[in-house]
């Protein structure tokens, strides 16, 4: 009698068991389908990390539907205290985020949007601050640009490989200024280069920039060429859009305010025109996904207050326009998102 007790036992963990996987494989295979019809649909999906800045407290990664203003939670499941306000990228199903827990440790975090599997990853002495996808890679490795706490700091081109945890060096710039701003490198893979926008300090103040170029088959590094109004305003942020053309936003630091301007680099200096006041892309250096519909997406970083109200803007590279598209407050759970990327957008 007991025997076929402990037998109907098993049969109900095993049942119960195989109804939680089916659980699982059916919610797995749901949000498979809801990706593959938004890649086919042209509707983009942001995946952004939403913090409370609680602590001790969790934060979450987002899926975003622009087009459609909801959204899906991915996982609550991030350690709250370490920021992911730095490169992120989506490569297949794995979000990467670059965190950090200032100033004591950083790192990388992995996140299976499907599954809402969470890793963390170890970067060994590289601070990551642009983060690609590896168009020669699979989906467990990225191209970024990286630096090292020497005197004065050193900034290179890294290849990671998330399986096995390991940077691999692609070329190294010349030591050089720079203030803190992570969108100031931006990857143009149809040319193979990654282009900086290194600034010039002036007592201790970003003045004006120069641009450098790195080959990302050989590692080698051409410039600087110096931008127009050198000794004026910095350039904060670059965005790969042609050949010699590419777009990119001045900062006024005293004014606050920031501009969309055009950029040439095909003379002895980059030439800059059309600049328009934009500030839905006043983003204090944080580097923002530019979705296969050939839109930048971008959020307003609060100012004075952390966790101050943001915006979601879209800005259109080919027509040169940009449009708010969500207030964040009163949308997402919390009214701060910091690491962005980006999946389709067709």
């Amino acid at each position: 009698m007991k025997s076929v007790f402990v037998f109907l036992c098993f049969l109900t963990v095993l049942s119960v068991s195989q109804a939680t996987f089916s659980k699982l494989a059916t919610s797995v295979a749901s949000e498979k389908v809801n990706v593959e019809k938004s890649m086919q649909s042209g509707t983009p999906l942001l995946y952004m990390v939403n913090n409370s800045h609680l602590v001790p407290a969790k934060s979450k990664l987002l899926e975003v539907d622009v087009t459609n203003k909801k959204f899906r939670v991915v996982t609550d499941q991030l350690n709250g205290m370490s920021d992911s306000v730095s490169g992120s990228a989506l490569c297949g199903d794995n979000f990467f985020s670059v965190i950090t827990d200032a100033p004591i440790s950083f790192g990388l975090v992995k996140v299976n949007v499907v599954t809402g599997a969470v890793d963390y990853l170890d970067s060994k002495d590289f601070l990551f601050h642009k983060i690609e996808c590896d168009p020669k890679g699979d989906n467990n490795t990225f191209i970024g640009t990286a630096s090292q706490f020497t005197q004065p700091p050193t900034f290179s081109v890294q290849r990671y490989d998330a399986t096995k945890q390991t940077a691999t060096q692609i070329g190294v710039f010349p030591h050089t200024s720079w203030p803190g701003w992570d969108s100031i490198f931006t990857f143009d893979f149809e040319s193979n280069k990654v282009m900086a926008a290194f600034a010039v300090l002036y007592g201790g103040l970003p003045r004006g920039s120069q641009l450098y170029e790195m080959d990302l088959t050989s590692g080698m590094v051409s410039g600087p060429t110096n931008f127009d109004g050198y000794h004026e305003q910095p350039v904060q942020s670059i965005f790969a859009s042609g050949k010699d053309q590419f777009l990119g936003t001045f900062i006024d630091q005293e004014q606050g305010l920031v501009s969309l301007c055009k950029f040439d680099k095909s003379g002895n200096s980059v030439s800059h025109s059309d600049c328009k006041t934009a500030q839905g892309l006043r983003t204090m250096g944080l580097p923002y996904p530019v979705c296969n519909n050939n839109v930048l997406y971008t959020l307003t970083q609060p100012i004075d207050v952390p966790g101050n109200v943001q915006g979601l803007y879209a800005t259109d590279i080919n027509g040169f326009t940009v449009q708010k598209v969500i207030e964040i407050d009163g949308f997402l759970p919390y009214n701060f998102v910091g690491a962005m990327a980006c999946r389709g957008g067709l």
